[in-house]
């Protein structure tokens, strides 16, 4: 499981983040084409409130190569943030198992452009 703070991001812009998974014995790609979903989930850390929610199945998330799987928010969605520093967490079901791939935080700054 990764952990962790990301990248910093915008109000202004979209928020397209690629991450890649592994093997931690063998250093290989994980193949992802037979997975049942991925849930990428940004929220408040004050609330627990989901803010967005991107999936899979949703067509939000993308697998882009061996092990490799993209996140995409557009603007108007990351518009809708407050600037703050988010919770983030993602899962990975795949044949009835369901991992925690991720949990950290995501700084989300005033873009200033609206």
């Amino acid at each position: 499981m990764l952990t962790g703070t990301l990248t910093p991001t915008s109000t202004s812009a979209s928020w397209v983040e690629s991450f890649e998974i592994v093997d931690d014995e063998t250093d290989e790609a994980i193949d992802l084409t037979d997975v049942d979903e991925i849930t990428v989930t940004i929220r408040d850390p004050k609330t627990l409130t989901p803010m967005l929610t991107a999936t899979y199945t949703g067509n939000d998330i993308e697998l882009v190569d061996d092990g490799v799987f993209q996140v995409s928010f557009t603007a108007d969605e990351m518009g809708g943030l407050s600037p703050k520093t988010y919770d983030i967490g993602c899962t990975i079901e795949k044949d009835d198992q369901t991992v925690q791939f991720l949990i950290g935080q995501l700084p989300v700054l005033d873009g200033i452009v609206s």
